[in-house]
């Protein structure tokens, strides 16, 4: 893709859209399919205050990212436009995902949190032992994986932990 100027430390697509989180802090968003200057739907830079973007998603017209300082930024696709900023976690953010009606988000500061899809408040804090490293949300299931070697799944209506699965080793 032309237009990045940064090394990109994070990407995602929904097939219509690329959203491309720099090292500098920059969001460029792309066309998937005519692979588009990042001019076409936008860039911005430094909305993330220096901070580099450690993850994002995009989907439906929603790009979600992460930076180090713990922020969950929401952006509209087109135009690419800052929609809203929550900070909720203590740490960098280290995943985030878009679900049907929400957003899961995991940290460093030991938990993953559900939020509207639209953003607000986040509806439940989902607390580990040690750095949330993944997360993916489907079917009103959230898993998570953290730096303790087990993934965890929640119930996504009650963020009740409905298994701990073991074995895994880093």
């Amino acid at each position: 893709l032309r237009g990045v100027e940064s090394v990109g430390i994070s990407v995602a697509t929904d097939v219509v859209h690329i959203a491309v989180g720099l090292f500098n802090g920059t969001v460029r968003g792309f066309d998937a399919c005519t692979h588009a200057a990042p001019t076409a739907l936008g860039a911005l830079p430094d909305t993330h205050g220096g901070l580099s973007i450690y993850c994002l998603a995009v989907r439906g017209g929603v790009v979600a990212t992460g930076a180090g300082d713990g922020a969950l930024r929401l952006f509209s696709v087109a135009p690419l436009a800052l929609t809203s900023t929550h900070r909720e976690h203590q740490y960098r953010l280290a995943s985030v995902t878009i679900g049907d009606e929400v957003l899961a988000t995991g940290s460093w500061d030991s938990t993953a949190r559900l939020w509207p899809r639209g953003g607000g408040v986040s509806r439940h804090t989902l607390p580990h032992p040690g750095w949330v490293w993944t997360v993916s949300v489907a079917g009103g299931v959230l898993a998570a994986g953290c730096n303790d070697g087990a993934v965890r799944t929640f119930d996504v209506a009650s963020g009740r932990l409905t298994r701990t699965l073991l074995g895994h080793r880093y």
